[in-house]
């Protein structure tokens, strides 16, 4: 049975979680009141997952919802530099991520649909970059939402099908001082 009790002027719920160990969880500025029903639900929402009511992945998605998307993208940088890319690989995919993000306001993941991404590098496109980097910018964006879905903080990858520009249709490809890497 889930209870409260006062700490250092905060309100503290005290409940079994999902490993059936007790547990303590601050209520914040809640009065009794709310602390109350917020242990309760706390340790509904443990006994659904403990018994097989509640699919545990779940917790992990609505978690991941609630963080700010820079937080992904730090977690995405972090992975990346980890893996052993380079710092420059790491610098311009997160770079191409945040541009992303921040031309169409996301600030939580809900924000990354497959249209408005796919709007906002046709808009990168018609803002006269190539095509080579509008398909490098893209191909970024969807490298982060496929680890994402990798890493279980979003239940399916929407990017998955979007397609890329055919970047040989490009006027600067194979024209005079236009080089490749």
């Amino acid at each position: 049975m889930a209870s409260v009790f006062e700490h250092e002027g905060r309100w503290t719920a005290k409940f079994k979680n999902e490993r059936n160990k007790w547990t303590c969880r601050t209520c914040g500025g809640a009065d009794k009141a709310t602390a109350k029903e917020w242990s309760g639900e706390w340790e509904r929402e443990a006994r659904d997952l403990r018994e097989g009511r509640v699919d545990p992945r779940v917790k992990g998605y609505r978690e991941a919802a609630l963080r700010p998307l820079a937080e992904h993208v730090a977690d995405f940088r972090a992975m990346l530099a980890a893996k052993g890319n380079t710092a420059a690989h790491v610098a311009e995919t997160t770079a191409h991520v945040e541009r992303v993000a921040k031309a169409i306001g996301a600030e939580h993941l809900a924000d990354l649909s497959a249209d408005v991404v796919r709007k906002a590098v046709a808009a990168i496109r018609d803002g006269g970059r190539a095509l080579r980097t509008c398909n490098s910018i893209l191909r970024s964006v969807k490298t982060f939402a496929g680890w994402l879905e990798a890493d279980g903080r979003i239940r399916q990858n929407d990017l998955r099908h979007v397609k890329g520009y055919n970047d040989s249709t490009d006027r600067r490809r194979g024209a005079p001082g236009f080089s490749r890497r």
